[in-house]
C-alpha cells in the first residue's frame, strides 16, 4: 500500500524542476503526515466486550476509581496492555480494563497482534525517517538558496567597487601649443607629460588644482625643469596654452 502511494511521488520529483520540487515537497509532507497518524491509529487492535457488564477504571487495578462501563459486544479500541490489564477507550472515555474481559474482533492471537503491532510501527518509522529526510533537504535548499543570493550580492558589490575605483581615476594628456617662455621655463610646440590621477581630480574638468600640482611634477620630471623653475611650468597650465586628451 505505502510503495503503490510512493511511487507517483518518486516518478513527479524526477520529472519536475527543482523549483516545482521544492513547492511538492511540502505537500508529500503533510500528506506523509497524514498517513503516518493513520498507521498509528490501524495499529490499535478493536476488542468486544465478552461479559455483560464491565468496568473501566482510572488505572491497571481493582483499587481504581471507576470510570465508566462498557457492554457485551460493544467495541472498544485497545491503547495498550500492562500485565493482564488492557488500556481502552471508547467514544465516551478512556481507562483500564481485565484483558479477559475483552476479546479481538478479528480473532487474532495475541502474538499474531504482537506482529502485527510491530509491522505498523516498523511502516510509521519508515515514513518518520522518510520525512525528516525531505525536510532537511527543503531546509538545506532554502539556507543553499540564501547563501547563494548572498554570494551573488557580493560580487554584484565587489563589481560595483571596481567599476567606482574605475570611474574615479583618470589619465589626461597634455599637448603644449605654440613655442616661448614662461618665466624662465622655456617651451616648444608638441611638448608633451601625461598625468594619472585618482579621487576628486579625476571629476569635472582636468584645469583644477590637483591636477595643476602632477601637470607641474611630470613636466618637471620629464624635462628636468630644477624646482625653482615650477612657478613657470604653473604658468603653462592654461587652457589657451595647452590641449588636452583623456585617454
Amino acid at each position: 500500500m505505502v510503495i503503490a502511494y510512493l511511487q507517483p511521488y518518486f516518478f513527479y520529483t524526477k520529472r519536475c524542476k527543482p523549483f516545482d520540487q521544492t513547492k511538492k515537497h511540502m505537500k508529500y509532507i503533510f500528506t506523509f503526515a497524514f498517513l503516518l497518524f493513520s498507521f498509528l491509529t490501524f495499529s490499535q487492535n478493536e476488542f468486544i466486550v465478552n461479559t455483560e457488564l464491565l468496568n473501566v477504571r482510572s488505572g491497571a487495578g481493582t483499587k481504581y476509581d471507576v470510570v465508566g462501563q462498557v457492554k457485551r459486544n460493544e467495541k472498544v479500541i485497545e491503547i495498550s496492555k500492562s500485565g493482564n490489564w488492557s488500556e481502552i477507550k471508547t467514544d465516551e472515555f478512556q481507562g483500564f480494563v481485565s484483558s479477559k474481559y475483552i476479546s479481538s474482533v478479528n480473532g487474532k492471537s495475541d502474538n499474531e497482534k504482537e506482529d502485527s503491532s510491530i509491522i505498523g510501527w516498523l511502516i510509521a518509522i519508515g515514513i518518520i525517517g522518510f520525512i525528516i529526510v525531505k525536510v532537511k533537504k527543503f531546509i538545506s535548499g532554502l539556507f543553499s538558496g540564501v547563501s547563494s543570493g548572498s554570494a551573488q550580492r557580493q560580487s554584484s558589490s565587489t563589481r560595483q567597487s571596481v567599476r567606482n575605483t574605475s570611474n574615479n581615476s583618470a589619465v589626461y594628456r597634455f599637448r603644449i601649443k605654440g613655442s616661448g617662455s614662461a618665466g624662465a621655463v622655456k617651451y616648444a610646440d608638441g611638448m608633451n607629460v601625461e598625468v594619472a590621477v585618482n579621487g576628486l581630480g579625476s571629476q569635472g574638468t582636468p584645469y583644477n588644482n590637483i591636477v595643476e600640482k602632477l601637470f607641474v611634477q611630470e613636466f618637471a620630471r620629464k624635462y628636468n625643469i630644477e624646482p625653482r623653475f615650477h612657478s613657470g611650468i604653473k604658468m603653462l597650465f592654461k587652457r589657451d596654452r595647452l590641449d588636452v586628451e583623456k585617454l
